[in-house]
């Protein structure tokens, strides 16, 4: 039982600092750190006709990546493998093997059909066209 003022006071004050900390601890797993980065990173433009996605993937192939869309997603898969040459021995391994996925929603449908991917020099391309629906349309306005 409290006594004092003071007493009251300093259970009040810990369990601020027990809060504070809680917090601290848990933003620095919301934000991305330099252990878990967001891979991969890209970049999502919209056009008037299309959504365009750029992701970069260093040393992927074809192969390694898989690509789905479906009406408003664009989800990017795959798994970054490493081995070393053959005849070599691993001295130092910094970049680690990787599975990884990635999903964007799009503000409206896509064409899925008319949808194209490139990947080169480590750079995905992905060109989703929009549907008819969702283009842009200039509406005449009339007077009575």
């Amino acid at each position: 039982m409290w006594t004092r003022w003071y007493d009251f006071d300093r259970s009040f004050s810990a369990l601020d600092e027990f809060q504070r900390r809680m917090d601290r601890m848990f933003g620095e797993f919301q934000r991305e750190s330099p252990r878990f980065p967001t891979f991969p990173r890209a970049n999502l433009y919209d056009t008037d006709t299309a959504y365009v996605i750029q992701a970069e993937m260093p040393g992927m192939t074809e192969k390694d990546v898989d690509l789905t869309i479906h009406q408003d997603e664009v989800c990017i898969e795959g798994e970054r493998t490493l081995a070393p040459p053959t005849g070599y021995s691993v001295h130092r391994q910094e970049r680690a093997p990787y599975k990884f996925s990635r999903t964007f929603t799009l503000s409206e449908p896509v064409d899925v059909d008319a949808a194209t991917a490139s990947l080169k020099d480590g750079i995905l391309v992905v060109v989703a066209p929009k549907t008819a629906q969702a283009k842009a349309r200039t509406i005449e306005i009339k007077s009575n």
